[in-house]
This record gives structure tokens, C-alpha cells and sequence, in this order.
């Protein structure tokens, strides 16, 4: 026999951490857990998570309605004819009447196709004064509801700059 002295590390199994299917369970068990439905615009650093995102249905149909009708025609990469296109609409110089059908036919034709469970009820729009430039800005007021998950009465506020 060997008289050499064998190192034996001693470790504890206790802090080995813990299993995913033990943290799942943890998580169930708790009942603490968080939905994240999609990512918040615009973007912010989270807390909990690298991006901060909407927590529930109605703030997430919110935001992408908001998108909806902020994005024009040909800044969505693969989706060329995603928007409402409002863009065009608010450098041409034109009656405060034409302006607002015109822009409440190209809400509601966006929001029929990409967002079809979203009711529209009221729009409402300002045109502010010149600024320095020389540009406008159109603030945009539209009121909706989502009948699916019993959510009435939703104003959404969007500034469409003049280029």
C-alpha cells in the first residue's frame, strides 16, 4: 500500500443549485408568475427581463395599435403595405374636413386588415401651429374598443410630424 495522502474535495450537494423542473414547480406553486406578451415600445431597458414588455392583453393591443397608425408604407421590412400611411397625408396642404376622412379612411382600412378584432369608434385631430422649420405636427385622437376581451372606451393619442 501507498502512504500518500489523497486530497478528497467534500462538497456539499446543497448548493448545487436548482433543477429547472425544480424552479417550474417553485413558479406554479407560488403562483408568481408574469405573462410577457410582447415587448413594450419603445423600447426600455427592464428590470426583470432585458426589455421591459406589456403585461397584459390591453396594453399590448394598445402598442401595436399605436405602431399601426404610426407606420407608413414602406418602413415595415417583408410588409410593405403595413400602416396607415398618415405620413403623406400630413405634408399635403389641405382642408381640415379632407384631412380627417381622408385619415379616417386610412385608420380604418389599416385596422380592418392587420387588426381586425379592434372596433374604432371616434377620431378626433389638431393641427398645431408651425414650428420654426417650418414643419406641422397633426395629433390624432382615436377612441376603441376590443368587444373579445370586454374592453370599451380605450383613447390612444399619436403626433404625426410633417416632413
Amino acid at each position: 500500500m501507498n502512504d500518500y495522502l489523497i486530497n478528497v474535495a467534500v462538497k456539499s450537494f446543497k448548493s448545487a443549485g436548482k433543477l429547472a423542473t425544480d424552479i417550474e414547480r417553485e413558479r406554479i406553486n407560488n403562483n408568481t408568475s408574469v405573462i410577457h406578451f410582447g415587448i413594450k415600445t419603445p423600447l426600455q431597458l427592464g428590470s426583470d427581463i432585458f426589455l421591459t414588455t406589456n403585461r397584459d392583453v390591453q396594453s399590448q393591443i394598445k402598442d401595436n395599435l399605436r405602431n399601426l397608425v404610426q407606420t407608413n408604407w414602406g418602413e415595415r421590412v417583408g410588409r410593405f403595405d403595413f400602416g396607415a400611411n398618415l405620413r403623406e397625408l400630413s405634408t399635403e396642404r389641405m382642408a381640415r374636413e379632407d384631412f380627417d376622412n381622408e385619415a379616417i379612411a386610412r385608420i380604418s382600412s389599416a385596422v380592418n386588415r392587420w387588426m381586425p378584432y379592434v372596433s374604432l369608434e371616434d377620431f378626433e385631430s389638431n393641427m398645431d401651429q408651425e414650428f420654426l422649420d417650418g414643419n406641422t405636427m397633426v395629433r390624432i385622437k382615436i377612441t376603441y374598443s376590443i368587444p373579445q376581451i370586454s374592453v370599451v372606451n380605450q383613447a390612444l393619442e399619436v403626433a404625426i410630424y410633417t416632413i
